[in-house]
Order: structure tokens, then C-alpha cells, then sequence
């Protein structure tokens, strides 16, 4: 189970050659340098982190108040699923073409 929901998330962080390439300027050719890099793709690792921790530390405090009322295993398994679903969804956005529709995929990530 740790590895399920531990998986999507390390994805997210360690691939920045993949976000460099959905989110780069699609009026000029590709480019792998990192000198002109679009707003999207400075922001990007920023935004992440945000996303990733604020809803980590909610749900250790709600966890820390609540936990002991719901049995282990459950919680163990919402978790994996939730997570099993997120890695299906990023899975699916990294076969589509996204260039016309950059901002949109930022906003759902």
C-alpha cells in the first residue's frame, strides 16, 4: 500500500523533462535548454508543492482529531485507491496532446 501512495506523487516530482515538455511555448520547436522557460513551467514545481502539502498537513491534523474513530484498514484502503485513481488520471493526461489546452491541464493537476 505505501508504495501505491507514494507512487503518483514522486512521479509528479521527479519528471521535469515531461512538465518542461506539456508546458512549453508550442509557437517555437521544441527546446530542451531551460533558459527560456514559459510561466507554466517556472510555476509549475511551485504549484505542486503547494498542492501536494497543504491538503497533507489537513489531513494529518483531521487524522490526528478523528482518526481513532474509523478502523485502520479502511482508511489504508480509501487512501490507496484515491491514489491508485490519481495515477490512472495522470497516466491518461500523459498520452494526450495537450499543447491547446495547457492552462487547463496545470489548473487539474
Amino acid at each position: 500500500i505505501g508504495v501505491t501512495i507514494l507512487f503518483p506523487y514522486s512521479m509528479l516530482i521527479t519528471i521535469t523533462d515531461f512538465w518542461y515538455y506539456k508546458f512549453r511555448n508550442t509557437s517555437v520547436p521544441y527546446n530542451t535548454s531551460t533558459d527560456h522557460l514559459t510561466e507554466l513551467q517556472k510555476n509549475f514545481p511551485a504549484y505542486l508543492s503547494i498542492a501536494g502539502n497543504a491538503p497533507l498537513t489537513i489531513l494529518v491534523v483531521l487524522c490526528a482529531i478523528f482518526g481513532h474513530r474509523f478502523k485502520l484498514k479502511p482508511r489504508l484502503l480509501l487512501s490507496a485507491f484515491t491514489m491508485a485513481a490519481a495515477f490512472g488520471v495522470l497516466t491518461v493526461f500523459a498520452g494526450l496532446d495537450t499543447d491547446d489546452w495547457q492552462e487547463t491541464l496545470f489548473t487539474c493537476i
